[in-house]
């Protein structure tokens, strides 16, 4: 994929990996910023707006906590966690820090770079599609600009959103949510979307009306009474 105005945000501690990915994506067409450092890589990602980041446990900080402050700084952008750590808690954390996808090292560069275009692609798809606003008993969610009330949300937030939005009072099943916004139906996908799915409860608790059932052992449905 050749597109030089995507950009990439690298926070990677380890020069060597840094240098490596940095000149093979360059060749793939993409835009590089680096940071070694935890503060480098949020100021970087708040500051330049990256099309996407990947990062890596630093010196100062774990991946994971690089994820959730990117994501208390409104970082909405899809990010990839990249780790040598594979147990499933690990993995757990960093799909409820906010992380997009997990990367377990050591990794394959051509795979690494099939999941960036994905995620990429799901991005640019949503914005495609124009403007989506929806009124969820009274409050508004805009999907465009990923926002519900006077919330932020995260890319794969606003992404679980939209699609149950866009059927509404319909159960959507389960294996169509996973493949739609996390590109597989995995278990660590199945369990990332159950931590998803809470943060979208809490966020819609307090509005009158709406909430997020699961249809045991299918799917999950978007009631809106007043839509019914």
């Amino acid at each position: 994929m050749k597109d030089c105005k995507t950009s990439i945000l690298l926070c990677i501690s380890d020069s060597s990996l840094r240098m490596l990915l940095r000149d093979l994506l360059h060749e793939r067409g993409y835009d590089i910023f680096q940071a070694d450092k935890s503060g480098d890589c949020i100021d970087t990602a708040c500051q330049r707006a990256p099309d996407l980041c990947i990062v890596e446990n630093t010196s100062d900080m774990s991946g994971t906590d690089i994820v959730r402050e990117l994501r208390l700084r409104n970082v909405s952008v899809p990010v990839v966690l990249m780790s040598d750590r594979t147990s499933k808690e690990d993995v757990l954390a960093g799909y409820a820090a906010g992380c997009d996808d997990y990367v377990f090292k050591p990794f394959s560069f051509d795979i690494l770079v099939c999941r960036i275009q994905a995620l990429l692609r799901l991005v640019r798809r949503n914005k495609d599609e124009g403007q989506e606003i929806f009124s969820l008993g009274g409050v508004t969610f805009d999907a465009k600009r990923q926002v519900l009330g006077d919330r932020e949300l995260s890319s794969r937030e606003s992404d679980l959103l939209l699609l149950l939005c866009r059927n509404m009072n319909k159960m959507v099943d389960k294996t169509v949510i996973l493949k739609s916004v996390w590109l597989t139906d995995d278990c660590f996908a199945a369990r990332s979307m159950a931590v998803y799915v809470h943060r979208l409860r809490r966020y819609l608790e307090e509005v009158e009306g709406v909430r997020i059932v699961a249809v045991h052992g299918k799917g999950l449905k978007l009631i809106d009474e007043s839509a019914e």
